[in-house]
């Protein structure tokens, strides 16, 4: 077997018998700083309407959620990924504290919290996992704390602007810009609505404003394709659209496309054949997939097999793949991330 390898990543740290790496490009980690992961989910948030629709789902009671969800989370990563037939990688998220523009951590407002260290240090213990760092560039020290993510082994960088208050369109974050270029580490930016946490500002949903690091070299994932997740929630799809076509560097993710929100953006981007080669796979995990929302467009057989598959990444990848994604989408983020195998 060759071991696969990435910018910043250790020679031979992840072994894999494919001769592609399949990753779901898309994956959260939570926690409550059990066992000292420095994980934070505030109380409003642990007790919300969607954090408990997520643990139900995940079938975590609430007792073991208070006492041990982080190391809940990351077994039941680690369980999906080892038995996902389609899957062989997952590339999971730090998430920063919202930091105000004085360079302050804003608590009040922080709904959660995956600090940076937890995220690589789970990429080193565990050959499926790659590490996403979360970075706010309001932080005082945003370029030095992206230097040593990158030397420990980053591959992304992932941020969240509706919901951590950074506007991609600052021109005070062109050094950070010049840092991701230099090393050719993408950033990952959400587009498009959000209904999980709390929007802080729905301006900052919309992907055009991701032209400046464009513009800088970086290459830029917009998150869920820019699209909607609730009923009044602008549409911004085409925006995101007109952007991959324009931008070489420009990528979209189809991260929570199989789900009620959003799944009516999938048959439509399953047509869009020329957009495939600018889509790259991802779930949203912990946020399940199905194809019930999508019944009209398969067969009843074909609908039950799909629901029949109890791993909610392999459930994802196949429903993408019976809708007529082509295996480009599938296959892109080993490309974008810099990863292959020896």
């Amino acid at each position: 077997m060759g071991g696969i390898h990435g910018e910043g990543l250790q020679s031979g740290r992840l072994m894999l018998n494919a001769s592609t790496p399949v990753l779901d490009a898309h994956m959260h980690v939570a926690g409550l700083g059990y066992g000292g992961t420095g994980c934070f989910v505030h109380p409003k948030t642990l007790n919300s309407l969607p954090f408990h629709f997520l643990r139900t789902f995940l079938g975590f009671t609430r007792k073991d959620t208070f006492e041990r969800l982080d190391e809940l989370v990351l077994q039941r990563i680690l369980d999906l990924i080892r038995e996902a037939p389609s899957i062989t990688h997952g590339l999971i998220f730090a998430h920063d504290a919202i930091i105000d523009k004085d360079g302050t951590r804003n608590e009040a407002l922080t709904q959660f919290y995956v600090p940076n260290e937890y995220v690589l240090k789970l990429a080193r213990e565990h050959e499926e996992l790659l590490p996403a760092v979360s970075i706010h560039p309001h932080r005082k020290d945003a370029l030095d704390r992206l230097h040593e993510c990158i030397e420990a082994g980053a591959l992304a960088l992932k941020w969240l602007p509706n919901s951590q208050g950074m506007d991609p369109s600052d021109k005070n974050i062109i050094p950070l810009y010049d840092i991701l270029a230099e090393h050719h580490i993408p950033l990952i930016c959400h587009t498009g609505g959000e209904h999980t946490v709390r929007v802080l500002d729905h301006r900052l949903s919309d992907p055009s404003l991701l032209q400046l690091p464009l513009e800088r070299g970086v290459t830029v994932v917009c998150a869920h394709c820019a699209t909607k997740s609730g009923f009044v929630d602008r549409d911004y799809f085409e925006v995101f659209v007109e952007m991959a076509k324009k931008w070489p560097n420009c990528y979209g993710d189809t991260s929570a496309l199989a789900t009620l929100n959003r799944a009516r953006y999938l048959p439509r981007i399953a047509k869009m054949e020329e957009l495939h080669e600018k889509l790259i796979h991802g779930t949203d995990f912990p946020v399940p997939s199905s194809a019930l929302p999508l019944m009209r467009h398969f067969t009843m057989s074909e609908l039950s097999r799909l629901q029949r598959i109890k791993n909610s990444l392999e459930r994802d990848i196949q429903i993408k793949r019976s809708l007529g994604l082509s295996e480009v989408v599938f296959e892109n983020a080993a490309k974008v991330f810099s990863i292959t195998r020896q």
